[in-house]
Protein backbone atom coordinates (compact mmCIF):
# COMPACT_ATOMS: atom_id res chain seq x y z
CA UNK A 1 0.00 0.00 0.00
CA UNK A 2 3.12 2.49 1.01
CA UNK A 3 4.37 1.51 -2.60
CA UNK A 4 1.39 2.56 -4.34
CA UNK A 5 0.59 5.74 -3.09
CA UNK A 6 4.54 6.55 -3.40
CA UNK A 7 4.32 5.38 -7.54
CA UNK A 8 0.80 7.89 -7.39
CA UNK A 9 2.52 10.56 -5.92
CA UNK A 10 5.73 10.60 -8.24
CA UNK A 11 3.30 10.02 -11.27
CA UNK A 12 1.44 13.42 -9.94
CA UNK A 13 4.71 15.09 -9.61
CA UNK A 14 5.81 14.07 -13.04
CA UNK A 15 2.36 15.20 -14.75
CA UNK A 16 2.09 18.43 -12.55
CA UNK A 17 5.37 19.49 -13.64
CA UNK A 18 5.03 18.99 -17.78
CA UNK A 19 1.66 21.14 -16.96
CA UNK A 20 3.41 23.86 -15.49
CA UNK A 21 5.85 23.43 -17.93
CA UNK A 22 3.54 23.90 -21.30
CA UNK A 23 1.49 26.80 -18.95
CA UNK A 24 4.45 28.80 -18.88
CA UNK A 25 5.33 27.88 -22.00
CA UNK A 26 2.37 28.35 -23.97
CA UNK A 27 -0.59 29.87 -21.29
CA UNK A 28 -3.44 28.35 -21.03
CA UNK A 29 -4.36 28.21 -24.63
CA UNK A 30 -2.99 26.50 -27.93
CA UNK A 31 -1.43 28.36 -30.40
CA UNK A 32 -3.17 28.85 -33.47
CA UNK A 33 0.09 26.63 -35.72
CA UNK A 34 -1.71 28.57 -38.91
CA UNK A 35 -1.13 31.89 -38.03
CA UNK A 36 2.53 31.42 -36.60
CA UNK A 37 5.67 32.36 -38.73
CA UNK A 38 8.39 29.30 -39.35
CA UNK A 39 10.40 30.53 -36.80
CA UNK A 40 7.37 30.10 -33.65
CA UNK A 41 6.44 26.84 -35.58
CA UNK A 42 9.71 25.62 -34.79
CA UNK A 43 9.84 26.95 -31.26
CA UNK A 44 6.30 25.57 -30.81
CA UNK A 45 7.75 22.07 -31.85
CA UNK A 46 10.68 21.94 -29.65
CA UNK A 47 8.79 22.64 -26.45
CA UNK A 48 7.23 19.37 -27.02
CA UNK A 49 10.80 18.20 -26.05
CA UNK A 50 8.95 18.61 -22.68
CA UNK A 51 6.99 15.89 -23.82
CA UNK A 52 10.06 13.66 -23.70
CA UNK A 53 11.03 15.14 -20.16
CA UNK A 54 7.63 13.86 -19.10
CA UNK A 55 8.06 10.08 -20.43
CA UNK A 56 11.97 10.31 -18.88
CA UNK A 57 10.70 11.37 -15.57
CA UNK A 58 7.66 8.73 -15.50
CA UNK A 59 10.57 6.00 -16.49
CA UNK A 60 12.67 7.43 -13.57
CA UNK A 61 9.34 7.02 -11.37
CA UNK A 62 8.56 3.30 -12.58
CA UNK A 63 12.67 2.88 -11.89
CA UNK A 64 11.90 4.02 -8.33
CA UNK A 65 9.11 1.82 -7.74
CA UNK A 66 10.44 -1.08 -9.04
CA UNK A 67 13.45 -0.67 -7.02
CA UNK A 68 11.12 -0.19 -3.88
CA UNK A 69 9.21 -3.75 -4.56
CA UNK A 70 12.31 -5.27 -5.44
CA UNK A 71 13.23 -4.64 -1.69
CA UNK A 72 9.93 -5.27 0.08
CA UNK A 73 10.42 -8.67 -1.82
CA UNK A 74 13.47 -9.19 -0.74
CA UNK A 75 12.96 -9.11 3.07
CA UNK A 76 9.82 -11.16 2.98
CA UNK A 77 12.26 -13.53 0.72
CA UNK A 78 15.20 -13.00 3.42
CA UNK A 79 12.24 -13.62 6.37
CA UNK A 80 11.15 -16.99 4.86
CA UNK A 81 14.80 -18.26 4.42
CA UNK A 82 15.14 -17.67 8.05
CA UNK A 83 11.88 -19.20 9.27
CA UNK A 84 12.63 -21.89 6.80
CA UNK A 85 15.91 -22.61 8.30
CA UNK A 86 15.00 -22.52 11.49
CA UNK A 87 12.02 -25.08 10.80
CA UNK A 88 15.15 -27.49 9.07
CA UNK A 89 17.06 -27.25 11.97
CA UNK A 90 14.31 -28.33 14.27
CA UNK A 91 13.82 -31.05 12.40
CA UNK A 92 17.15 -32.33 11.96
CA UNK A 93 17.02 -31.93 16.12
CA UNK A 94 13.97 -34.04 16.38
CA UNK A 95 15.10 -36.52 13.79
CA UNK A 96 18.55 -36.85 15.76
CA UNK A 97 16.21 -37.44 19.32
CA UNK A 98 14.51 -40.36 17.29
CA UNK A 99 17.30 -41.71 16.12
CA UNK A 100 18.84 -41.71 19.94
CA UNK A 101 15.81 -43.17 21.57
CA UNK A 102 15.26 -45.87 18.75
CA UNK A 103 19.54 -46.89 19.66
CA UNK A 104 18.94 -46.62 23.29
CA UNK A 105 15.48 -49.15 22.62
CA UNK A 106 17.47 -51.45 20.70
CA UNK A 107 19.62 -51.25 23.47
CA UNK A 108 17.76 -51.95 26.03
CA UNK A 109 16.35 -55.16 23.98
CA UNK A 110 19.00 -56.82 23.20
CA UNK A 111 20.03 -56.33 27.33
CA UNK A 112 16.33 -58.07 28.03
CA UNK A 113 18.02 -60.70 26.20
CA UNK A 114 21.25 -61.33 27.52
CA UNK A 115 19.75 -61.42 30.74
CA UNK A 116 17.05 -63.34 30.26
CA UNK A 117 19.90 -65.76 28.86
CA UNK A 118 22.28 -65.16 31.04
CA UNK A 119 20.17 -66.00 34.27
CA UNK A 120 19.06 -69.10 32.54
CA UNK A 121 22.27 -69.54 32.52
CA UNK A 122 23.38 -68.64 36.23
CA UNK A 123 20.25 -69.84 37.54
CA UNK A 124 21.33 -73.50 36.21
CA UNK A 125 25.22 -72.97 37.26
CA UNK A 126 25.37 -70.64 40.14
CA UNK A 127 22.02 -69.57 41.08
CA UNK A 128 21.91 -65.73 39.57
CA UNK A 129 23.47 -62.51 39.75
CA UNK A 130 22.64 -60.03 36.82
CA UNK A 131 23.47 -56.72 39.19
CA UNK A 132 25.99 -55.51 36.18
CA UNK A 133 23.31 -55.71 33.58
CA UNK A 134 20.37 -54.16 35.75
CA UNK A 135 22.49 -51.43 36.65
CA UNK A 136 23.12 -50.80 32.64
CA UNK A 137 19.52 -51.01 32.12
CA UNK A 138 18.42 -48.50 34.98
CA UNK A 139 21.15 -45.83 33.06
CA UNK A 140 19.51 -46.61 29.52
CA UNK A 141 15.69 -46.80 31.09
CA UNK A 142 16.24 -43.57 32.70
CA UNK A 143 18.09 -41.78 29.28
CA UNK A 144 15.38 -43.38 27.09
CA UNK A 145 13.02 -41.53 29.08
CA UNK A 146 14.70 -38.04 28.61
CA UNK A 147 14.66 -38.70 25.24
CA UNK A 148 10.92 -39.35 25.14
CA UNK A 149 9.77 -36.87 27.33
CA UNK A 150 11.96 -34.59 25.50
CA UNK A 151 10.17 -35.46 22.04
CA UNK A 152 6.69 -35.71 23.63
CA UNK A 153 7.31 -32.00 25.08
CA UNK A 154 8.42 -31.16 21.22
CA UNK A 155 5.34 -32.45 19.83
CA UNK A 156 3.21 -30.71 22.95
CA UNK A 157 4.91 -27.22 21.61
CA UNK A 158 6.89 -27.08 25.43
CA UNK A 159 10.22 -26.30 25.30
CA UNK A 160 12.11 -29.24 27.37
CA UNK A 161 15.30 -26.94 27.90
CA UNK A 162 13.69 -25.08 29.98
CA UNK A 163 12.44 -25.22 33.80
Amino acid sequence: MKILIISIVIFLTVIGMFIAYQAKMHGLELPDLNNLGLERKGWYGDSFGALTSLFTGLAFAGLIVTILLQHNELKAQSSEFIDMNKNHEESIKLQSMNILYDVYQNRLDKNDILKRDFHASLDATYGGNTNAIDNENSKLIKNRDFILNYLENKIEGIDPTRK
